[in-house]
C-alpha cells in the first residue's frame, strides 16, 4: 500500500525544518571566517592575481622611489593630479603599505598586484557584521552568516581586490564600526556606561570618526548624515551618550573642513613647495542644472545596482521592491519612543520609516553627486567595483536591522528568510562570470589582457635573472620598475 504523499511532504518538511534549526544553532564566526577565506581565494583566482591600473601604476612606483612616507603623503599632485586633491592622506598610507607588500611578494618570488589593505579590511569588516547581527540584533548563526556573505560575495568585495585606492573599503571598515556604536546608543533610552568608563568609547568614537573623514570624502558624508540622526534622537530621547556623539560627529566636522582647506594645503606647501588645488572638491552645478533628470536617473540607477549586487543579482525592479519592503517593515514593526512632558514616553510608528527613508534618498543623493563630478562613475564596470563599497555596506547594516524586524515580529516564518537569503548568497555567486565579463571588457580591458603576462615575465625573471621577456613586457614601465630593484637599482 502506497504511503499518502502529504505524509511524504509532512516527513520533508520536519526534516527541513531540523536541518535549519541545526544550523542556526551550530553555525559559528569560525565557520564563516573559513568560507570567507575561500571567497577571496576565488576572487584572487578570478583576478588573476590583479591588474595593474594604468593610474595605480605610477603611484606604485612613487611610493616605493619617492621620497619619505611623509612627503609622498602629502604629494596630491603626485598621487591625485593637479587639480584632485581631496584631503584622503590616510588612504595614501594604507596604498603605501599595500606598495610595499606587492614588492615584498615580488621579491619572495610570487609576483601579484593585489591589495593587502582590501583583504584584510574585508575580513575584519566580516566580523563587525557578524557580531552586530549576533549580539545587537539577536540574530542566529545561519541568518547572521548569510547577511555576510551577501557583501562578501558581491562583485564590490569580489572583484575590487586589485591594487588601487584602498580608501573606499577602509572608510567602509570605519563606517560599519561606526553605524554598530550608533545603533547601540540610538537603541537605548538610558547611557550604555556609567560615568567613569564613558572616555574610552568617546575616544573611539573620536578617533574612527576622523579616520573616516581623512581615508575618503564619502566618510565626511556619512558622518553628516550621522550628526543629523543623532539631532533627530535627541528631539525624542535625551541621553548624554546621544549627546556627546552628536557633540564628536560636528567636532569631526569642523577639524576635518579646517584640515581640509588649511592645515593639508599648508603642509603641502612646507614638504613639497606648492599649494595644491580645491577644484575637484567644488561642483559643476551648471552641468546639473542642464540635464537635472539625467542625474537624478542616474543616481537612482546607482542605488538599485548597489541594491541588486548584495540581493542575488536581481533585476531592478525587484531592487526597487527590496527599498520599498526595507520601508513598509519598519513602518509595520518599529516604534519610536518620544519624550512627552514628565516622564513618560509616546511611541510614533512612522519616525523609523522616515529615517530609512530619508537614508536610501541621501544614498542616492551621494551618487548624483558622485556622478556629477566624476561622469566615469556610470559606467557598466565601474558600477562593480570599490566606488560603491560604503554604500553597500550601509545597505547591508539597514537590510540586517529589518530582517532583525521581521525576525521579531513574526510577520514571516523564520525559515523562509532564511532560504530569501541563502538564495541571495547564490545569486551572487552565480553572477560573478557575468560580473568579470563586464569587467574584463570594459575601459580596463588592456590591463586585463596584459597584467597575467606581466605576472608571469615577473616570476620568470625572479627565477632566472637571465630571462628575456616578449617585447611588449620588456617595454613595459612597471616591468623595468621591478626588474631594476630586482638587480639591486632604484
Amino acid at each position: 500500500m502506497k504511503k499518502p504523499k502529504t505524509d511524504d511532504s509532512q516527513q520533508d518538511r520536519r526534516i527541513a525544518v531540523r536541518v535549519f534549526d541545526f544550523l542556526s544553532a551550530r553555525v559559528r564566526l569560525a565557520h564563516v571566517l573559513i568560507v570567507v577565506l575561500y571567497v577571496f581565494w576565488v576572487s584572487a583566482a578570478m583576478l588573476r592575481g590583479g591588474i595593474v591600473h594604468p593610474e595605480a601604476c605610477r603611484y606604485m612606483m612613487y611610493h616605493l622611489s619617492g621620497p619619505s612616507l611623509i612627503h609622498r603623503v602629502y604629494d596630491s599632485k603626485t598621487l591625485e593630479g593637479d587639480i584632485t586633491y581631496q584631503a584622503r592622506e590616510l588612504s595614501y598610507v594604507l596604498d603605501s603599505v599595500d606598495s610595499g607588500f606587492i614588492d615584498l611578494s615580488i621579491r619572495l618570488g610570487m609576483p601579484h598586484f593585489l591589495s593587502l589593505t582590501h583583504y584584510v579590511s574585508c575580513f575584519l569588516i566580516v566580523i563587525i557584521l557578524w557580531r552586530f547581527c549576533t549580539r545587537q540584533l539577536s540574530l542566529d548563526g545561519l541568518t547572521s552568516a548569510c547577511l555576510c556573505l551577501m557583501l562578501v560575495t558581491s562583485p564590490f568585495v569580489m572583484f575590487s581586490g586589485s591594487y588601487f585606492r584602498t580608501g573606499k573599503v577602509a572608510v567602509t571598515l570605519v563606517l560599519v564600526l561606526l553605524f554598530a556604536m550608533l545603533y547601540k546608543a540610538s537603541t537605548s533610552e538610558h547611557d550604555l556606561h556609567p560615568p567613569r568608563r564613558r572616555t574610552l568609547p568617546y575616544l573611539a568614537f573620536f578617533g574612527l570618526a576622523l579616520a573616516g573623514t581623512m581615508l575618503e570624502r564619502q566618510g565626511f558624508f556619512f558622518l553628516c548624515l550621522a550628526a543629523l540622526f543623532l539631532a533627530a534622537r535627541l528631539i525624542s530621547v535625551r541621553t548624554r551618550d546621544s549627546s556627546v556623539l552628536l557633540v564628536i560627529c560636528l567636532a569631526v566636522l569642523a577639524v576635518n573642513t579646517l584640515y581640509n582647506h588649511y592645515l593639508a594645503p599648508y603642509l603641502t606647501f612646507r614638504l613639497n613647495g606648492y599649494w595644491p588645488s580645491l577644484g575637484f572638491q567644488t561642483m559643476p552645478w551648471p552641468k546639473f542644472w542642464g540635464r537635472p533628470w539625467d542625474y537624478l536617473k542616474a543616481g537612482v540607477v546607482l542605488l538599485l545596482d548597489t541594491t541588486r549586487f548584495i540581493c542575488g543579482y536581481v533585476p531592478s525592479v525587484y531592487a526597487l521592491a527590496i527599498l520599498v519592503l526595507l520601508i513598509w517593515l519598519f513602518l509595520a514593526t518599529a516604534r519610536w519612543r518620544v519624550c512627552q512632558r514628565g516622564d513618560g514616553f509616546r511611541e510614533i510608528r512612522a519616525i523609523p520609516a522616515v529615517a530609512a527613508a530619508l537614508f536610501l534618498i541621501a544614498m542616492a543623493a551621494l551618487n548624483v553627486l558622485m556622478v556629477l563630478r566624476h561622469p566615469p562613475l556610470y559606467w557598466p564596470d565601474v558600477r562593480r567595483v570599490y566606488y560603491w563599497l560604503p554604500a553597500a555596506g550601509m545597505l547591508l547594516m539597514l537590510i540586517s536591522m529589518a530582517v532583525a524586524t521581521l525576525a521579531q515580529s513574526k510577520l514571516l516564518p523564520r525559515i523562509l528568510v532564511q532560504l530569501v537569503l541563502i538564495l541571495a548568497v547564490i545569486g551572487n555567486v552565480a553572477a560573478w562570470d557575468e560580473h568579470i565579463f563586464i569587467l574584463r571588457n570594459g575601459h580596463l580591458k588592456p590591463s586585463y589582457e596584459n597584467t597575467p603576462t606581466l605576472i608571469e615575465s615577473l616570476r620568470f625573471m625572479q627565477q632566472d635573472p637571465l630571462y628575456q621577456p616578449p617585447p611588449k613586457v620588456a617595454q613595459d614601465t612597471v616591468y623595468r620598475f621591478f626588474a631594476a630593484r630586482m638587480r639591486g637599482g632604484r
